[in-house]
């Protein structure tokens, strides 16, 4: 009987864990693009952010320009903060074929934990649009900045 209370018990924490749990990460991946158009057309940012540097790949065409730029431990905690606000659960959605994609992924050393993607034109929480803010507000402003949507919260932005 002890035991069949004892694994009811595990089983409740460990869903409890999982279901309620923060995101708890070493990096963050920002990508934003549209790679089903004929490569001269196609632009692209990618952003790898970990707690000391930000790594920038923007790629225009054929063009591709690589930047790494120091984060500040004040900055990549107010991710942390942003990020941990974040609905676990990201709503299924249907993808227009040839659209551009926008997606923030988490990772714990090389491990993927939690990771959302959606289109311009679809609504996203206001929290994964303030965190998409806060991300796209690091970046040095170039004027060879290609050129980055921005997806609608769910109130309208």
């Amino acid at each position: 009987m002890t035991m069949k209370y004892a694994f009811i018990l595990i089983l409740t924490l460990t869903f409890y864990s999982c279901s309620t749990g923060k995101l708890k990460f070493d990096r963050i991946e920002y990508y934003s693009g549209n790679n089903s158009l004929p490569p001269n057309y196609r632009e692209m940012l990618e952003i790898k952010i970990d707690s000391s540097q930000i790594k920038i790949t923007k790629r225009k065409g054929e063009d591709v320009d690589n930047n790494e730029v120091v984060i500040s431990s004040k900055d990549f905690l107010n991710l942390q903060l942003k990020a941990k606000k974040l609905p676990r659960k990201t709503p299924k959605q249907q993808f227009a074929d040839g659209a551009a994609v926008i997606g923030i992924s988490f990772y714990k050393a090389d491990s993927l934990i939690h990771s959302t993607y959606w289109q311009p034109q679809q609504k996203i929480s206001k929290k994964t649009s303030a965190l998409q803010l806060a991300i796209l507000e690091l970046l040095p402003s170039t004027p060879t900045a290609p050129i980055i949507e921005k997806g609608k919260s769910e109130y309208g932005q």
